[in-house]
């Protein structure tokens, strides 16, 4: 397969900059009152197809699910054409002069017709798949010294962006599934790095105040289920903090099993949620559309991995038969 880049796209960011990310917000439209429907106006939920004519969000999602695909497929099997392969991708993506990606996302999730800083870094949430990537390709011969060092120095210079950048303090800002992806990146890149008073840092400030203003007493999650898509957002914003959990458990921090007052926690927003999956009770808040059942699938595939309940379990193998 043709390893794509962000210099593939047919319009370019303000910035006029090909390797400058660029992608639009899903969820903005036109404005039918306008004649020339500026500035986009939101319908939340509802994707605009507008944005599949940029190509560097579909490129970029495609790439690192491909590059997860490979180096697992390399660390079971040791076969050198999947590690080779795999640095090709990212060597296209991150490293290479002609074809690299600028590290940030300035131009991320554009709102078209208004000229101001866009908290955009939930265009880049899945980014932390290749840092595990990289992770399993380094004892490959295909992976030389020089890619890591490069990398590194990629990702040195995206979590400035993401720390320092107006747009991403932004993101930093927010208290819902944008602040639980923001805190991912940040933690997982700055323990990549070896940076472990940031990750440090951002697991405290989840623990202590993300995880206790977005998850309720009972479990609900109420800045998810203002949403359309209440109970995808709900499930999305948690399989969030637990990949965050996985990246506290680096560091000696157990979020799993983290509870703040009132027993708020991890395992109650899950708990939570489980009836409604089971469709043993009704879903009363907005869901506009059917929610994909690999969605669940990685919520339980999760949950299961530390809980250890054949609740869980149990229901994600059902999920998986069906």
């Amino acid at each position: 397969q043709k390893s794509h880049s962000v210099i593939e796209k047919n319009e370019l960011p303000s910035s006029g900059n090909k390797h400058d990310f660029f992608s639009l917000a899903p969820y903005r439209w036109p404005n039918p009152e306008i004649a020339n429907g500026l500035p986009y106006i939101g319908h939340d939920g509802v994707v605009n197809p507008e944005i599949y004519r940029i190509s560097d969000k579909k490129y970029f999602d495609q790439m690192v699910d491909n590059v997860n695909l490979l180096s697992v497929a390399y660390y079971m099997t040791h076969n050198e054409s999947y590690a080779l392969k795999a640095g090709d991708l990212i060597r296209t993506w991150f490293l290479n002069d002609d074809t690299r990606m600028n590290p940030n996302l300035n131009y991320g999730e554009v709102n078209r017709g208004i000229d101001k800083i866009n908290p955009a870094g939930m265009a880049g949430r899945n980014i932390t798949g290749i840092l595990e990537a990289v992770n399993l390709i380094k004892p490959s011969a295909s992976w030389t010294k020089g890619d890591q060092q490069q990398i590194e120095a990629w990702f040195n210079k995206y979590l400035d962006w993401l720390l320092y950048s107006a747009a991403g303090k932004k993101e930093a800002e927010k208290i819902n599934n944008h602040r639980t992806y923001y805190n991912l990146q940040v933690s997982s890149i700055a323990l990549f790095l070896n940076k472990t008073d940031i990750a440090k840092k951002i697991i405290k400030e989840t623990s202590d105040f993300l995880i206790p203003k977005t998850i309720m007493p009972d479990g609900r999650q109420p800045q998810e289920l203002k949403r359309t898509k209440s109970l995808y957002y709900s499930v999305f914003n948690l399989i969030g903090l637990f990949r965050l959990a996985i990246v506290a458990e680096n560091i000696g921090t157990n979020l799993w099993d983290y509870e703040a007052n009132d027993n708020v926690g991890l395992k109650k927003a899950l708990d939570y949620l489980i009836p409604y999956i089971k469709n043993e009770k009704v879903w009363n808040y907005p869901q506009i559309v059917p929610l994909q059942k690999k969605v669940l699938i990685e919520l339980l595939v999760l949950a299961s991995s530390h809980y250890k309940d054949k609740t869980y379990i149990d229901l994600c193998n059902m999920l998986l038969l069906k």
